[in-house]
Formats: C-alpha cells, sequence, structure tokens
C-alpha cells in the first residue's frame, strides 16, 4: 500500500509540473507513474476493468 501511495504522489506531482509548465520532479516519465498508478489501483480493486485508462 506505501508504495501504490508513493506512485500516487509521483503522478501528482508530474501533473503539477506540466500544469505549471515546470520540469518533471526527479525526471519522473508521466506515462510510467500513470501506469504503475492504474496498476494499483487494479491490484486493489479500484478500477475491475484493466484496459478502461
Amino acid at each position: 500500500m506505501d508504495e501504490a501511495d508513493v506512485t500516487l504522489h509521483y503522478l501528482m506531482a508530474c501533473i503539477e509540473a506540466m500544469d505549471k509548465k515546470k520540469k518533471m520532479p526527479r525526471n519522473i516519465d508521466t506515462n510510467i507513474a500513470m501506469h504503475r498508478n492504474h496498476a494499483f489501483n487494479w491490484l486493489l480493486g479500484i478500477h475491475p476493468d484493466w484496459y478502461v485508462i
């Protein structure tokens, strides 16, 4: 659960950086953060359908 929380915070930091047109924190790849967050949500049962992104 801690890793899912960290991934969510990375994703939110990426979204905030994109909104403010700033450099990504720690050179995080937004696509990787998004897919990791989706995978954790699927594992936790938040998104029951894997193909809905």
